[in-house]
């Protein structure tokens, strides 16, 4: 503790549902009371030793023992006059659909409760693969507000248009933006009410037409092949558009057989470097191999007019990087970020 305490540094006291000590089993059984009891040990020895930078987690694999744990830990230091910081997680939430959804089950409750500090979404999966998830949970609780919101609707006998083909054209046209409600709605009988809160709206006015919103209130109607160009169009007008950030796109060649991956790309210094976050590849040995690969400087953006693309080889391994242009666009700190590509 002295020693924490001379670094500034956080403890944190973790229990896991799995790993009760067998006093405790013995006393409380494999219970959320027991977690609580094996956490309140070593809060009181902090205590007595005036030691109070300690963060505390309650984890489990099933989200009803974790959210049961977690409120009686906020109750039993409420009644015992302690107020330490929660770190929230679903330990070993497995992969997936599923992963997610037992992860958000468990954080989202709580949040939604008002308990919790910090987070983790526990994946069998990379571990950049959990970042999003955890961005996700905070946004859709309106804690966070890092990405588009888009509302939809789930279409009905009166939508008039292919809703889901044109949600998508809609999500790649502006999901690079921050902090806007984008919503697609299939009817006029309903969209507009339901949408009220968008910042914008695409709304289908009648057969091939569609109407564009401004909050509560119509600005224009386009035919459905202009939509999505003339809600960028009144997303520009607003002052509220910004660019896309180049995009790289890459490939790899294991021995010859090409396997698609999805990358990070981060561009910093005006493209004059980058670093490759890798998020699925087929093989891990060659994941591991790419991490010590010698990326090619990129072109300078506002000097490309056309694709220009590289490759490196190493061994019986290869990388095919190819750069796609756009108009350059200032970054807050002087930075371009790529999307996933």
């Amino acid at each position: 503790m002295t020693l924490l305490r001379d670094q500034n540094k956080a403890l944190r006291i973790g229990v896991n549902h799995g790993s009760l000590a067998e006093r405790m089993l013995f006393t409380y059984g494999d219970t959320p009371e027991g977690m609580v009891e094996s956490a309140m040990e070593f809060v009181r020895i902090c205590h007595e030793l005036d030691f109070h930078n300690i963060v505390i987690s309650m984890k489990a694999s099933r989200a009803p023992v974790m959210l049961a744990a977690y409120r009686l830990m906020a109750d039993t230091m409420d009644k015992e006059g302690f107020n330490y910081p929660l770190h929230l997680g679903v330990t070993e939430a497995g992969d997936g659909d599923y992963g997610r959804i037992k992860s958000t089950a468990g954080i989202a409750t709580l949040l939604a409760d008002g308990l919790g500090d910090t987070l983790r979404v526990s994946l069998t999966e990379a571990p950049e693969k959990e970042i999003p998830v955890c961005y996700s949970i905070l946004q859709s609780l309106g804690l966070r507000k890092t990405m588009v919101e888009y509302v939809a609707c789930p279409s009905c006998g009166r939508t008039l248009f292919n809703l889901e083909e044109v949600l998508h054209k809609v999500r790649d046209a502006t999901q690079h933006l921050q902090g806007l409600d984008i919503a697609v709605m299939g009817c006029i009988v309903n969209g507009p009410g339901e949408m009220a809160d968008a910042d914008y709206g695409y709304v289908g006015k009648g057969p091939g037409t569609i109407a564009l919103y401004r909050g509560r209130e119509e600005i224009r109607k386009v035919p459905e092949a202009e939509g999505v160009e003339a809600l960028i169009q009144l997303i520009k007008e607003d002052g509220r558009w910004v660019d896309p950030p180049d995009l790289v796109r890459v490939k790899i060649s294991p021995e010859g057989t090409w396997s698609g991956v999805n990358a990070c790309v981060h561009l910093f210094d005006r493209l004059r470097c980058f670093s490759c976050l890798l998020s699925e590849v087929s093989q891990p040995p060659l994941a591991s191999a790419l991490r010590g690969f010698p990326f090619p400087q990129p072109p300078a953006a506002r000097f490309v007019t056309a694709p220009k693309r590289s490759s490196i080889r190493s061994g019986k391994s290869s990388i095919a990087i190819t750069w796609i242009p756009r108009a350059p666009t200032t970054r807050r700190g002087g930075a371009n970020c790529a999307a996933i590509c």
